[in-house]
C-alpha cells in the first residue's frame, strides 16, 4: 500500500497507547530497603558493604557468580550485549528469582562507568530485564565515581551520597587491596600449607573492612605493616617461578568467574601471576581530563585542572606510603604513579585512546615486559570492541619495542569451552617454564 493509503485506513482517530511498565525510582521511602549487589572481585567488593553501613543503607554481596547466573543473563539480556553485562544482570535477577529476597524489601545496586563502555547501559539493561522477570517493583541504584542523575543518567533521590567521600574512602580501600593482593599472588604459589595465604589475605580484608574511611587511614596503615609481617611468617618453598603478568577487560581481570579462574589454575600450575592493581583504572581520569583539556577536547573552567593536581598529589603521597610499607615484604616491587604508568603508554600508543581499558592495557604490558615478565595473557570478553580494538591494535608495536613478548588473547564468552582455553594456556605455560629455565642457565 502506499502511504497515504495507510494514513486513510488508520483513520483520524487517536491510536491508544498502553503505558510500558518501568522499573520503580528508587526514592527516600526506600532508603530501609537491602541492597543486593554482584560480586566484583573478592578483594575489592567486601569494602562496599562498609561504605554503605556509613551513609545509612544495608547492603549484602551476591556470591561468585556461576553457569545459572549466565543462563538467566542470556535469557534476559540481547545477544549484543558484552559478557560482563551477561553474568552480572543474570546473577542479580537469578538472586531475586530465588525467593530468598523479598521484592517489596529490595533494591539492586550496580556500578555505572560513562563514555563508549558498554558499562553505561548495564542500568537499562538491567531495568528491562527486570520488568521482564516481574521485578518492576524493585528500584535500582546506580553508583559511579559521581551519584548525581545528570552523570548517570539515572534517577534515584533516595540515594545522593557525597561524592568526595566514596572517592577518598575508594581510594584507600583499592590501594589496601591491591597491596593484599599483590603478597597473596606471590605467596599463594609458593607457600608449603595450600590456602594459607588466601586464608590470611581474608582476614585481613575482614578487618580493613571497618577502617574503609578516611578519618581511618592511618589505621589502615598500621594494619598493613602488620599484613607484611603476617605474609612474611608464611613458609614458603624458595626459587625461581616462572612469571605470567594477567590484563584485560576490568570485570573479567578480576573476577574469578568471569575469566574462568584463570590465575587459580596457573598457579596451580606452579606460575606465579601478576595482576596489575585496580587503582590505575580510577586514577587514569587525571591523565585523561589533563590531556582534553590541554587538547581542546574537554571545556572546564580554570580551576579544574590545578583541582585535580591536588586531588592527585594527595593519591601520590598515599602510594608513597604503601610503597614505604610494602618494602618490608620479602620482595619490594613498588606501586608507580599514574603519571609513570602513562609515560609507558606513550610508548605505545596516543592518550587519546581512552575507552575501555584505553591506554592503560598496553601501559601494563610494556610496564611487564620492562619487568622481565615475557609472557602475558590478555582476556577479553565478548562484546568488549574498545578492548579488542585496543588489545589487538598494539600488539605490533608492543612487539616491535619487547620482540621477548609472547601475549596470549583469551576471548571470554558464554559459549567458551574450557577445554580449549586450558589448552592454549597450557601452551603459555610450557613457554614461560623454559624461559624461566634458560634464564637460570645463563
Amino acid at each position: 500500500r502506499s502511504l497515504i493509503e495507510s494514513v486513510r485506513m488508520r483513520g483520524d482517530g487517536e491510536r491508544p497507547r498502553t503505558p510500558k511498565p518501568k522499573v520503580k525510582v528508587f526514592g527516600l521511602e526506600d532508603k530501609h530497603r537491602k541492597i543486593i549487589g554482584p560480586l566484583f572481585s573478592p578483594f575489592f567488593t567486601p569494602f562496599f558493604i562498609s561504605v554503605f553501613q556509613r551513609l545509612g543503607y544495608e547492603l549484602e554481596i551476591l556470591p561468585m557468580p556461576d553457569r545459572a547466573s549466565v543462563e538467566t543473563g542470556l535469557k534476559y539480556t540481547n545477544n549484543d550485549i558484552c559478557y560482563p553485562a551477561t553474568i552480572v544482570i543474570g546473577d542479580i535477577v537469578k538472586a531475586l528469582q530465588s525467593g530468598k529476597y523479598d521484592p517489596a524489601q529490595t533494591a539492586v545496586g550496580l556500578t555505572q562507568t560513562g563514555g563508549q563502555c558498554r558499562a553505561s547501559s548495564y542500568v537499562s539493561l538491567l531495568k528491562k530485564a527486570l520488568v521482564r522477570a516481574g521485578f518492576e517493583q524493585v528500584p535500582i541504584i546506580a553508583l559511579s565515581t559521581s551519584t548525581s542523575s545528570s552523570s548517570t543518567g539515572h534517577e534515584q533521590p533516595g540515594f545522593q551520597p557525597s561524592s568526595f567521600h566514596l572517592k577518598t574512602a575508594g581510594v584507600l580501600c583499592l590501594i589496601f587491596s591491591d597491596a593484599i593482593a599483590k603478597m597473596h599472588y606471590f605467596t599463594a604459589v609458593r607457600e608449603k600449607h595450600k590456602g594459607e595465604s588466601w586464608s590470611l589475605a581474608q582476614h585481613y580484608l575482614d578487618r580493613a573492612v571497618e577502617l574503609a574511611s578516611v578519618t581511618k587511614a592511618p589505621e589502615l596503615m598500621r594494619l598493613l605493616e602488620e599484613a607484611v609481617a603476617a605474609f612474611n611468617e608464611i613458609e614458603i618453598h624458595e626459587g625461581d617461578y616462572p612469571r605470567v603478568g594477567l590484563v584485560g577487560e576490568i570485570y573479567v581481570k578480576y573476577n574469578g568467574f568471569g575469566n574462568g579462574f584463570v590465575a587459580d589454575w596457573l598457579m596451580d600450575q606452579g606460575i606465579e601471576v601478576v595482576v596489575p592493581p585496580i587503582l590505575d583504572f580510577f586514577l587514569k581520569r587525571f591523565v585523561n581530563d589533563e590531556f582534553n583539556v590541554k587538547n581542546h577536547l574537554m571545556a572546564k573552567n580554570a580551576l579544574y585542572l590545578p583541582g585535580m593536581k591536588a586531588m592527585e598529589k594527595i593519591v601520590e603521597s598515599l602510594i608513597w606510603r604503601v610503597n614505604r610499607i610494602m618494602k618490608g615484604f620479602r620482595v619490594y616491587r613498588p606501586f608507580h604513579t599514574i603519571r609513570f604508568v602513562a609515560e609507558r603508554a606513550e610508548r605505545v600508543l596516543s592518550l587519546v585512546n581512552q575507552f575501555g581499558e584505553a591506554w592503560l592495557l598496553p601501559s601494563e604490558i610494556s610496564q611487564f615486559a620492562d619487568e622481565g615478565i615475557h609472557d602475558v595473557v590478555c582476556l577479553q570478553p565478548f562484546g568488549c570492541i574498545a578492548n579488542h580494538v585496543i588489545a589487538k591494535g598494539v600488539e605490533k608495536r608492543l612487539k616491535d619495542l619487547h620482540p621477548e613478548l609472547n601475549i596470549l588473547y583469551l576471548d571470554m564468552d558464554a559459549g567458551m569451552s574450557e577445554v580449549n582455553v586450558a589448552n592454549r594456556l597450557k601452551f603459555l605455560v610450557n613457554g614461560a617454564v623454559e624461559s624461566a629455565k634458560n634464564r637460570r642457565v645463563a
